[in-house]
Order: structure tokens, then C-alpha cells, then sequence
């Protein structure tokens, strides 16, 4: 009682502790639309789904009309086709762009992409071209121009004699010279403090790279050597027509002329070994090595021996390219000692190996250096002399075009015809299963992650993901097909669901293309079919129960069929009316509040579209199948359960069995006629219903007590989702394509 003496609180907490009244029902005339619909169910539902497919294609048409006589791309719908992509409102639809262009700490890393994006922007006529062809095919370019004989290439044109004959050259390779594609594996310990080069990670490492070498037409998919690129004869293999691919190992494998064990480690610790070093890495070293060492101590004003001068250049010279050392590490081949190689190489001492790698990583001169340069491509940042462990390691393996058969990977059908032809080979000889979680395989110690770029792999692989992502997003649509059916006991019904929600998804692009003349597209806006499924299911509910209820009505309300669809259409129209709006108000105002994201503006406006669609379907074309399914399938059993016995022994039939399954609908009585003369009282109603009808509202509910503990729950469940709902972030991270367990994913 002293609640109710606050003022503006009073008609508030009556409705919570206040006896509340039933009210009843008057029974109104037949609404006119209702009377029609009643009347042509047939024409009133054709009708409806044809309007509703004739906008979906209008829609549709009026946003892909350009595309090929315009000269327009599929894609050009997407980024905002007819729409400032330029403007810095624009430019920000991107959540991860928004998040770091909002952070200070990433402010280096934006200025390095805005300076870098700079860079590629608009290059000049003299060096645009050069800029922007891969290094192949600058290579080859050149190669080809070295072969016109002098021929004044900047001044050839069409028709002229060194033109027409660079042309022919560019169109005539090499076999398997030019890049057509790489694989490049990236390998991490699956433990914290592991190491990839391990006993256990090196056996690993190993078993992946002799059966990828020695997989049946290897040799004719590498890549190989041009001409003027061979490689130096490193003593291992020394025939093969393949480039040795980069692998971390031609560190720990090799012929006997390659010893990291040989190497004398205290060299590293002779006086001023870095300056040393770096004079000699960047000096001719003409002269003896006395003049040499003088040059040192004087330009450096220190003392630097003959002897510490020679023992540094010996150092230099092993691990140089052309070295014991560095030679190996360069241009090495290796098949760990297995299949061609055996005899001809053995395994090194792991562990000087690792020592000598970590001496030149904690060497400046050494680390800046052409070897240096591989040691910090194979071992990772961490490794070094207190850490003689190197987490992660990657190796890489280059094909090459154009292949046997073809004379060039330029023409475009020849580039198809050779991309599948590698592609089928990927497939046809299980390389996958190299390096995924479930192939011929086993990875114990290290867990490779990978990046195909040869021939269409990559897009088998996204396209592969893409097909099982579409099946699972086919689950939910199936899902809520199933529970509209089990809820309504009617295939039809379920049907007419599913159709209603399809179309009103399709025929609002009409309303944003046509009407609003928004031309493209979100990817975001496909989200909005789930919304639909979820409220067309939720409307179809809530007008099925209506017109169960009305069956208990009684018999003024039931006296025909367009007065009882009338006491339906009232009482569930208005309700999935007042829904549909505060929904569509939710969605537009999404959009209100996204003026920064042109994105989630569409996502807003379309979604709304789509909602209101959907109840306008439910209000006509549910309403005549409703129509339909009373007249002809309500008083029939179903399917699976009919013919379970006959109607005259009544043997665990339904409604009949199956003499009323196959009888025709006019000699059935209707719900209807049924409740007109007033069967209802003779048909009990389901225990849920009558719990949520009878006992919850008028025995439950309507007592203050209850009502005021349910306000209570309601509270205390909003609570944690108002606290999780503050806690939500913008997105920093890239958007992941593939799933965590997928190499392709870990590489990236």
C-alpha cells in the first residue's frame, strides 16, 4: 500500500499487485479482405507468391542490368556500385580499418600502409610496368629484349621488325622456367619451449620432404633452372633438373664436404671480430692480409693482427656462398640421406649445427649478410646462442611453366589448360595429405601450416570450405522447416512457411534497388534470412495457435468460416503486426546509428524491408493456404499414421485412417461446422494448452505475488546480458576464411 502512494509509481505497480479482470470477446462482423480470401484461397495465394517473384526478379534484374552491356563485373554490386567509395565516410566500412585507424598503438603501422599504399599508387610510364610484373616475368622480359640484337627497343612499335620479333620471343619459355606457383609450408613445435629441429622434428620435417620430392612427375611440375640462372654443383644430386627448394635441411643433412662441426667456433671470439668482419663483407679485400689488417687499425683506430685478420677471412670465406659452408646452405640438395641421395650424404651433427647458426645470428656483420639472410629465413627470431631452439622453421618449393606440351603460361587458355592440369596432378597424388591433421601423416612433434598459390588449389580450398559452410547454413533453414511441421502437424503449412520467408528475403531487394536506389550490396545483407526464419516461423505460430483457439471460441464466432478467419485475423494480425513494426524500428534504427558504415546501413534498411514483407505474406498468402489446409486437409490424418488401421475397426487410427485419408474433402466435416454446432465441448484440448490458457493466466499470474517474483527473474536474467552486451569491442582482427584447424588458416 505505501508503494501505491507514490504518484507516478501507482499506475505502474497496479497492473503488478492489482487484481487483474478477464474481458470478453464480442464477435465482430467478417472483415472484407478476410471475406475475399475466403472466397478465391486459390487466387488470393497465386496471387501473393506471383507479386512477390515478379519483384524478387525486378529486383534482381534492375541490379545486375548493367553487367555485360556495360561492360560491368559481378563484382562490381558489392563495393558500393553508384556510391562515393571515395568519401572517408566510405572508406570506413571496414570494422578492422575502424578499429586501427582508432588506436594510437597503431599508429606506425598505419603510417607504414598509408607510405607503402603511396608507393603502388600511380607509378610512372618509365618504371610502372617494371613495379608491378612479377620477377619472373621481369626476368624474362629482359632475357628477351638481350636477344633483339641491339634493336632499339623504346622506339619499337607495331609492325616494326624488333617489335614483332620481341613479341614472338615473349611468347616463346622455356620449359618450366616461369613461376607457376609455390608451396610454402610453415612448421611450429606444438609446445611452448619445443623445437622444430629436434630428433623427433627433424625425422618429421624429413618424411614430408622426401615424399614431396620424390612424388611420382615431381620433375615435371618444378620449377627449373633458365638459362644464365643455373645453380653451382653443390655435390649432392648434382643432375637434377629441378632449383633445390628452400629448406631449413640442407642445415642438418649433406656430402661429406659440407662439416658444420669443422668450423672453429673460437674465431667468433677473436678481438674486434665484428669490425673485421664487416670490413671484409663490404671491401673488394684487395691486397694481402697484412696492408689489410693495417687498414683496419688505422680507419678504426684499434690494433687488428695478420692473424686475426686471416683466421676471420678463412671464416668468411666458408660460410660465403661459394664456401664449404655457406655453398651448402645456398644451393644445397638434400633428401636426408634417403631414396638418391643415399650414400651420397649423411646427417650432420645436430647439435654443432645449431651452434655455429647461433654464433653467425649472434654476429651483426654475419646476421646483415647474404647468410645471415637464410639463418634468420629458417630459424625464428628467438633462437639464438641462450636459446638454442627454434620454435619455427617454414620451407618453400617453387613450380614451374610453362609444362611439357605447351610453349608459354602467358596466352590465357594455356594458362586454364596448364593451372588445372597441375591442379589435377595436387589432387590425383594426395599431396594434401602431406600436410593436413588427417592425412597419410603423422605429426607429433610440429604441426605444419600451409599456403598453395599453384594453379587453382587455393580456390579449390576456399571453394571446398565455402560449399560445407553453405550445407551447415542449409541446417538451420531444414531445422526450422521441421519444427513449423511438427508444430502444425501440416506438410502444407510448413511449406508455405518456408516459401513466405524465401520470397519476402528476395522481393526486398526490389524496395532497396528500385525504390531506394541502392545498387549495391553487403555481404552482411545474407544475414538477414536467418532473421526472417526465425520471426516467419515465430508469425506462423502465433496465427496457427489463433486459429486453434478459435475452434474453442464458440459458436458465434465459429457460425462460418470468413467470421471465424476474421476472429483470427483480428487477434493474430495485430499482434505479429505491433512485433513486425518494433522489429523493422530496430533494424532502422541500426541503420540510423551506423552512418559510418555504409555496410550496416544496408544490413539496417534492407532487413526491415524483409521483416515487413514476411508479415504482409503472412497476412495473405499464409491466410489463404490457412483457407486451403480447413477446407481440404485440416479433418484428414497425416501421412504417417493414417493407414495404421481402417475406420472401421478404429485400431490406433487417426482421424479415419485411411478411408478419411483417400475420401474426398467435401464429405468431411470441417473445423468449423464441427464447432457451429457445438462439438468443441466434446474435444478435450492439449495439456500444455490448457496449462498456458487456463491455469497459468487466470490461476497463476494473475495473483500480485507472481507477478512480482516473474518481474523479479525477468530482472535478474537481464541483468549478466546487460553486463555482456557492455562489454562488447569493435573488431581488431582480420576476418578468418578458414577454420582454426585448417593449415592454410595456421599460415596465415
Amino acid at each position: 500500500d505505501r508503494l501505491l502512494h507514490l504518484g507516478w509509481l501507482r499506475p505502474t505497480m497496479r497492473g503488478c499487485f492489482r487484481d487483474i479482470k478477464p474481458t470478453a470477446d464480442t464477435v465482430k462482423p467478417p472483415l472484407r479482405i478476410v471475406s475475399c480470401i475466403v472466397r478465391r484461397p486459390c487466387l488470393t495465394a497465386l496471387g501473393s507468391v506471383t507479386l512477390a517473384i515478379l519483384l524478387t526478379f525486378a529486383g534482381w534484374a534492375y541490379l545486375l542490368r548493367g553487367i555485360g552491356d556495360a561492360g560491368w563485373e559481378l563484382s562490381d554490386i558489392l563495393p558500393q556500385q553508384d556510391y562515393p567509395v571515395y568519401h572517408e565516410i566510405s572508406q570506413q566500412t571496414d570494422a578492422v580499418l575502424m578499429a586501427m585507424d582508432r588506436s594510437e598503438e597503431n599508429f606506425a603501422l598505419r603510417t607504414r600502409r598509408r607510405a607503402l599504399s603511396a608507393r603502388f599508387t600511380a607509378p610512372s610510364a618509365t618504371t610502372g610496368a617494371h613495379r608491378f610484373l612479377s620477377s619472373s616475368g621481369v626476368q624474362h622480359l629482359e632475357r628477351a629484349a638481350a636477344r633483339f640484337d641491339g634493336a632499339d627497343v623504346g622506339r619499337a612499335g607495331a609492325g616494326d621488325t624488333a617489335f614483332e620479333r620481341g613479341r614472338e620471343l615473349s611468347s616463346e619459355q622455356d620449359q618450366q622456367t616461369e613461376s607457376l606457383g609455390d608451396a610454402i609450408f610453415s612448421f611450429g613445435a606444438r609446445e611452448d619451449e619445443g623445437d622444430s629441429f629436434s630428433e623427433a622434428g627433424l625425422a618429421e620435417l624429413c618424411r614430408m620432404h622426401v615424399e614431396l620430392m620424390e612424388t611420382k612427375d615431381y620433375d615435371q611440375y618444378c620449377l627449373r633452372s633458365g638459362p644464365g640462372f643455373e645453380a653451382p654443383d653443390v655435390g649432392v644430386l648434382p643432375d637434377a633438373t629441378c632449383k633445390a627448394p628452400l629448406t631449413p635441411l640442407v642445415f642438418f643433412y649433406g656430402p661429406p664436404a659440407y662439416d658444420p662441426a669443422s668450423v672453429d667456433l673460437a674465431i667468433f671470439d677473436v678481438p674486434n671480430f665484428e669490425i673485421i668482419m664487416e670490413w671484409q663483407l663490404r671491401s673488394s679485400n684487395t691486397g694481402n692480409a697484412t696492408d689489410n689488417a693495417a687498414t683496419i687499425s688505422d680507419e678504426n683506430n684499434i690494433t687488428v693482427t695478420e692473424a686475426d685478420y686471416t683466421a676471420v677471412n678463412d671464416l668468411r670465406l666458408q660460410l660465403s656462398p661459394n664456401g664449404a659452408i655457406g655453398k651448402q646452405w645456398s644451393f644445397g640438395r638434400t633428401r636426408c640421406g634417403e631414396g638418391a641421395t643415399e650414400g651420397q650424404e649423411t646427417a650432420k651433427d645436430a647439435a654443432a649445427v645449431k651452434l655455429l647458426v647461433a654464433k653467425v645470428r649472434g654476429s651483426k656483420a654475419l646476421s646483415d649478410s647474404q647468410t645471415g639472410g637464410l639463418v634468420n629465413f629458417f630459424f625464428d627470431s628467438a633462437y639464438g646462442e641462450d636459446n638454442p631452439r627454434s620454435r619455427y622453421t617454414r620451407s618453400f618449393y617453387q613450380f614451374g611453366a610453362p609444362l611439357a606440351g605447351f610453349d608459354n603460361y602467358i596466352e590465357s587458355g594455356l594458362k586454364d589448360d596448364q593451372d588445372k592440369l597441375v591442379t589435377d596432378w595436387w589432387k590425383e597424388e594426395d599431396m594434401r595429405g602431406l600436410y593436413s591433421k588427417n592425412g597419410r601423416l603423422s605429426w607429433n612433434e610440429i604441426e605444419p601450416s600451409a599456403i598453395i598459390t599453384l594453379g587453382d588449389i587455393l580456390l579449390n580450398e576456399l571453394l571446398a570450405i565455402a560449399i560445407q559452410d553453405g550445407l551447415l547454413a542449409l541446417f538451420p533453414i531444414v531445422v526450422v522447416f521441421l519444427i513449423v511441421w511438427l508444430h502444425t502437424g501440416s506438410l502444407l503449412i510448413a511449406f508455405a512457411t518456408l516459401t513466405e520467408q524465401l520470397l519476402s528475403f528476395g522481393a526486398a531487394v526490389f524496395f532497396t534497388a528500385v525504390v531506394l536506389q541502392i545498387k549495391w550490396l553487403s555481404f552482411q545483407f545474407f544475414l538477414s534470412i536467418y532473421i526472417v526464419l526465425a520471426i516467419g516461423a515465430d508469425d506462423t505460430f502465433v496465427f496457427v495457435d489463433a486459429w486453434k483457439q478459435s475452434f474453442y471460441a464458440g459458436t458465434e464466432v465459429n457460425r462460418n468460416l470468413a467470421t471465424r478467419m476474421s476472429w483470427v485475423y483480428r487477434r493474430a494480425g495485430l499482434a505479429m503486426l505491433i512485433t513486425s513494426l518494433t522489429t523493422c524500428a530496430a533494424f532502422l534504427a541500426t541503420a540510423a546509428s551506423s552512418w559510418q558504415v555504409p555496410d550496416l546501413q544496408l544490413f539496417g534498411i534492407f532487413t526491415a524491408f524483409v521483416i515487413f514483407i514476411d508479415y504482409v505474406l503472412v497476412m495473405t498468402f499464409l491466410t489463404a493456404i490457412m483457407v486451403l489446409y480447413h477446407n481440404h486437409f485440416e479433418m484428414k490424418p497425416g501421412l504417417c499414421c493414417a493407414c495404421c488401421g481402417t475406420a472401421d475397426t478404429q485400431q490406433g487410427c487417426r482421424k479415419g485412417g485411411c478411408d478419411a485419408l483417400c475420401a474426398s474433402s467435401s464429405k468431411l466435416e470441417t473445423t468449423t461446422a464441427v464447432a457451429e454446432r457445438g462439438g468443441a465441448d466434446q474435444v478435450a484440448k492439449p495439456r500444455l494448452v490448457t496449462f498456458f490458457e487456463d491455469v497459468f493466466p487466470f490461476s497463476i499470474i494473475r495473483r500480485p505475488p507472481a507477478r512480482a517474483a516473474s518481474v523479479v527473474i525477468m530482472l535478474a536474467v537481464l541483468a549478466p546480458m546487460a553486463w555482456q552486451a557492455s562489454q562488447l569491442e569493435p573488431q581488431k582482427d582480420a576476418a578468418q576464411l578458414l577454420p582454426d584447424a585448417h593449415p592454410f588458416q595456421r599460415f596465415f
